[in-house]
């Protein structure tokens, strides 16, 4: 057990106890296993422990700053002071639990190993900013709001599948969590389609139902919708009574009526999906072959959406911008038009209702091949006169994805829009 103490809390809760335990058993080495041969190591571990964090800035305290603000007092000029920050003596630690099983183990005198864990975190007690009423001094004040929590699993493989002259050794990796809020802030908001227990990195949005053709006849829910525009799937609906107005629970919240209500609303925004990938892998092989050695490894990830957002800023949904003389992606030549009524793409009017989400988010799933390093050893007679060791190599660095997204990077263009570069080197390790 550790107790930390941090000067950017209050003299209430300055003080934080973080306790944490650890178990293991290498079962292998019992003696209803010791004559099983197959089995090369066998090992359970098992860990509950506590880390603290009080990272809210440099401090909780209440304190003052020069305002620019000037006033007269007597026959002088005066800079006034101004309250910068409120106190708040209960703010806490913010504390991560996290229990953790693992197995170990290893197969015909460890030709086959791995590892396989599991986990589950929960942070309690977030550290972050509360929002004040507006005749309030000041407009935030630190607080701790709410609870997150994360479960997992990780699966290791290694192989050694040749050992001779040649070698080949593979390594394969397996990785699964899912965050989702535990505890929301009590004093915040959440729109009608947010669930207390959502993700934590959650996409919300309408789903749209084709482009509305020529000769179609629109939706009872969309009645001044235009040819070439999106149709909304109505998907759910809000409580009413006779008379249109919500009928609200006891807590004051919006009701559903979990069928299509012939209006389309907030109530018809869904759950998309997280920025999360469902799953990822890794995987990589390394040969090896009388000085010679070639590595090849790959990564992915799966079950997951991206906003293409090179396709929302140059294309359909801103198309008003080629006016301007803007260049726009070459799908715009595409769009619906009389001359064109069947495309998939809308025609790029600005319409009254709202405008799907799934247009611009894109299933993304991508198998990317991260490096590919060839090295040769220089032979010892050839250089023990001078060096120890010497060996050169070429590396190429993401050469290829594969991936059905269509933007520029289904990696980076949810968060930099800038691609991963493909990179070149040859290098000498020399070792004297």
């Amino acid at each position: 057990a550790r107790v930390d103490g941090s000067n950017r809390f209050g003299e209430n809760n300055r003080y934080g106890i973080f306790p944490s335990g650890a178990f293991a058993w290498r079962i292998k080495q019992e003696d209803f296993l010791k004559d099983v041969d197959f089995l090369s190591d066998l090992k359970m571990r098992i860990s509950l422990g506590q880390t603290g964090n009080s990272e809210i800035g440099n401090n909780a305290f209440e304190y003052y700053t020069a305002a620019w603000q000037q006033y007269v007092f007597g026959n002088s000029i005066n800079t006034g002071t101004a309250k910068s920050q409120i106190a708040n003596p209960d703010l806490k630690w913010e504390t991560t639990t996290e229990f953790n099983f693992g197995l170990d183990f290893g197969f015909f005198n460890q030709r086959l190993s791995g590892t396989f864990e599991y986990f589950k975190k929960e942070v309690k007690d977030l550290l972050g900013y509360r929002s004040l009423k507006s005749f309030m001094e000041v407009s935030t004040v630190a607080a701790n709001i709410g609870k997150t929590q994360s479960t997992g699993i990780e699966i290791s493989l290694k192989s050694r599948n040749f050992t001779g002259e040649f070698k080949w050794d593979t390594e394969l990796n397996f990785t699964r969590y899912v965050d989702r809020w535990k505890e929301r802030n009590p004093e915040d908001e959440l729109s009608p389609w947010q669930k207390a227990n959502d993700p934590i990195r959650a996409h919300y949005g309408y789903l749209s139902d084709g482009v509305l053709g020529i000769d179609e006849t629109p939706p009872a829910s969309m009645p001044n919708l235009l040819p070439g525009e999106y149709k909304i799937k109505d998907v759910n609906g809000y409580l009413r009574d006779d008379f249109g107005n919500l009928i609200p629970d006891e807590n004051g919240n919006v009701q559903y009526t979990d069928a299509p209500d012939g209006i389309i609303d907030e109530a018809d925004i869904v759950l998309l999906g997280t920025y999360d990938p469902g799953f990822s892998i890794g995987f990589g092989n390394t040969f090896e072959y009388k000085g010679f050695d070639l590595n090849i490894f790959f990564y992915g990830m799966f079950d997951r959406i991206v906003n293409n957002a090179t396709r929302g800023k140059f294309s359909i949904p801103n198309i008003r911008f080629i006016l301007n003389g803007q260049n726009m992606m070459k799908e715009i030549s595409e769009r619906w038009s009389s001359e064109n009524p069947h495309s998939k793409y809308p025609s790029g009017f600005v319409s009254q209702y709202p405008q799907p989400s799934d247009y611009l988010w894109e299933d993304a799933w991508f198998i990317r091949c991260k490096n590919i390093t060839l090295g040769y050893t220089l032979p010892q007679k050839w250089i023990r006169k001078v060096f120890s060791r010497a060996r050169i190599f070429a590396d190429v660095s993401n050469p290829f994805v594969i991936t059905p997204y269509s933007g520029n990077d289904p990696e980076t263009d949810f968060k930099a829009g800038y691609p991963n570069q493909r990179t070149y080197s040859f290098g000498v390790d020399i070792t004297f």
